[in-house]
């Protein structure tokens, strides 16, 4: 007769990741039009991979913009694995009507998997630097100068 036993060891999961968005290009602060660079890092701190990451970008006028994604740090499977590091990229186009209103550029990008349904966002803040000026020349065009 063969006797047996088990043990059972329960496993634990604990999903997590962090996002990081950075101002990596472009004036700050803004005083003309131009670009800014983002980068949107998300990154897994937890024991499980990360499965469907949706990652979502605000940029500073509202509109949802189009990140790239620019690296995958242990495998190109759209796993965002234990450890693993997922690198995005996206630019806004600084306005006229952005340095008139003199408000600083929030731009917020956001991300959730189906391990982690909870969103988790990060911003970058860059301000804008108004200098009004002008200059008045007035020059006598006709008439007696005497």
């Amino acid at each position: 007769m063969v006797k047996t036993d088990t043990a059972a060891t329960p496993v634990g999961q604990a999903p997590s990741l962090t996002i990081t968005k950075t101002q990596v290009g472009g004036q700050n602060p803004v005083t003309t039009p131009g670009t800014i660079n983002y980068e949107v890092v998300v990154v897994n701190t937890g024991n499980q991979s990360l499965t469907n990451v949706a990652v979502s970008d605000t940029l500073p006028n509202g509109t949802i913009g189009t990140l790239v994604k620019t690296n995958e740090s242990i495998t190109n499977n759209n796993i965002l694995e234990v450890g693993e590091t997922f690198t995005y990229t996206i630019s806004y186009a600084v306005t006229q009507a952005d340095i008139d209103a003199g408000n600083t550029l929030v731009n917020i990008a956001t991300v959730k998997t189906t391990e982690t349904p909870i969103v988790k966002t990060d911003t970058a803040a860059t301000p804008v630097s108004q200098a009004p000026s002008l200059t008045i020349t007035k020059t006598q065009v006709g008439g007696k100068t005497q």
